[in-house]
């Protein structure tokens, strides 16, 4: 869930700490600006590093060319409350092109249960 962002930064710190783990988290996708940007400078446009494909999965982007097979999805939410975006998180990678997570888990920060 989008509001427990702070949660997932926690966890993201603590498993990245640990050594034990490749962390790859999702992280708010930009809000699109309704007025139009500048025009880049030609030095912007030389500079400019490719940008990473990147897909919205419970409303937090991700890398679009992930291989999820090897990796465990951690949702972070109320389970009473979010079952319902948890499973739908859950349909919607079991379709992802590159495969499907090895493994699904919730933890709730509420409850400190995983």
């Amino acid at each position: 869930e989008v509001r427990y962002n702070h949660a997932m930064e926690d966890i993201e710190t603590q498993l990245s700490e640990r050594g034990d783990f490749f962390v790859v988290s999702g992280h708010i996708p930009e809000q699109t600006m309704v007025a139009r940007d500048p025009e880049p400078s030609l030095d912007e446009e030389h500079d400019a590093s490719p940008e990473i494909e990147t897909i919205v999965v419970g409303g937090l982007e991700i890398p679009a060319n992930l291989d999820l097979t090897t990796f465990t999805l951690v949702f972070i939410g109320d389970h009473d409350t979010s079952s319902r975006q948890y499973v739908n998180i859950m349909l919607r990678l079991l379709t992802f092109p590159t495969g499907k997570p090895s493994d699904f888990w919730s933890y709730s920060p509420r409850t400190k249960q995983l």
